[in-house]
């Protein structure tokens, strides 16, 4: 009876300590996972801390290229002169590994051709550590770009060469080639009817003295005649002159003289003798003659002011604005995400 006790009681003790070696046993195995997991999340987070700090510092730099962006030729600086004309996909090694930046814009980046007003641009630049990383780095932000006035018309003499006024031969072939549809434009454009116009500038009341200077703003003309003894117009740069017929004729030996520093828009002008027109801005004539080999043209010829004849700078170059644009990012409008 006591034996069988004894017995009994050597079973239980077993029990237990089976229990308590399988309790151990999951217990450890439940730990080393624990710990096998945690290790893993750890190699995985350095790993994609790693491909975000590369995507970081590859956006990084093409900030970096935009701000510093310049097109010597043309002027151009700033971010949207490097949207335009940079890749819109490059990769960098960052770290020794390949780091993808991919830029969009919204609209289109090659349909928008800058002018005076202020025009805005959605930019999103996206970065990746390589093709198989589930990690990209995002930036969007807005570009507004707008493009210089332009200061002068790019030519002088109405698609004339300047060349062409080197002698009357010269001369004579080169106005026979000018692009008539473009004065036509300009006079459409001003509404000018040349008919409607009544004052006429002869040679007595120009020659009261020695220099004629014609008043700021707007002077119109059916006709206006100059004839030697030393005499001179001048169109200043804060006046445009329309006149129907200018008639220049040199005396003896003594010459007229016509300056333009301002604008002339003329049906004809008559340029014959020893008269000289001097052209520092520009003119646009439908009909020139030169009639004389005495005659001269000449001046530094650097166009006519887009702020004093706008329509001149539409017509002639198909624009008012200038190839250099002006772009700056709108830093209130920076956003980042990361994509995961």
């Amino acid at each position: 009876m006591i034996r069988r006790l004894k017995g009994n009681e050597s079973g239980a003790a077993l029990m237990i300590v089976l229990f308590i070696v399988v309790l151990v046993s999951i217990v450890g195995t439940a730990m080393l996972s624990t710990t096998t997991y945690g290790l893993q999340n750890v190699v995985k987070t350095t790993k994609e801390q790693e491909e975000f700090y590369r995507a970081e510092g590859a956006i990084e730099i093409v900030l970096s290229e935009m701000s510093n962006y310049k097109n010597v030729s043309t002027g151009s600086s700033g971010p949207f002169a490097y949207l335009k004309e940079q890749p819109s996909s490059a990769s960098y090694q960052i770290g020794g590994k390949n780091v993808q930046v991919n830029i969009s814009t919204d609209p289109d980046i090659s349909t928008i051709i800058p002018n005076s007003s202020k025009q805005t641009v959605e930019v999103m630049i996206e970065a990746s550590y390589d093709n198989h990383s589930n990690i990209s780095r995002i930036m969007s932000f807005d570009v507004e770009v707008s493009a210089e006035a332009k200061a002068n018309t790019e030519t002088a003499y109405n698609y004339v060469d300047d060349s062409a006024f080197k002698d009357k031969g010269q001369y004579k072939i080169q106005i026979d080639q000018i692009q008539l549809n473009i004065y036509n434009k300009i006079i459409n454009e001003l509404g000018i009817n040349w008919s409607s116009f009544t004052t006429v500038l002869d040679k007595k009341e120009v020659e009261k003295g020695d220099t004629f200077v014609f008043p700021p703003g707007i002077s119109k003309y059916k006709e206006i005649s100059l004839s030697g003894n030393g005499r001179k117009m001048i169109i200043p740069s804060n006046s445009i002159v329309f006149a129907k017929t200018i008639d220049l004729r040199g005396s003896g030996n003594t010459d007229s003289q016509l300056v333009i520093e301002g604008a002339l828009v003329a049906e004809t002008l008559d340029n014959n003798g020893n008269s000289v027109v001097t052209v520092n801005s520009g003119l646009i004539v439908n009909h020139i003659k030169g009639t004389s080999k005495a005659f001269e043209v000449n001046g530094k010829a650097s166009g006519i002011s887009c702020s004093l004849l706008p329509v001149a700078c539409q017509v002639l170059n198909d624009s008012s604005s200038s190839t250099k644009n002006i772009s700056n990012i709108q830093s209130k409008t920076i956003e980042f995400s990361t994509d995961r």
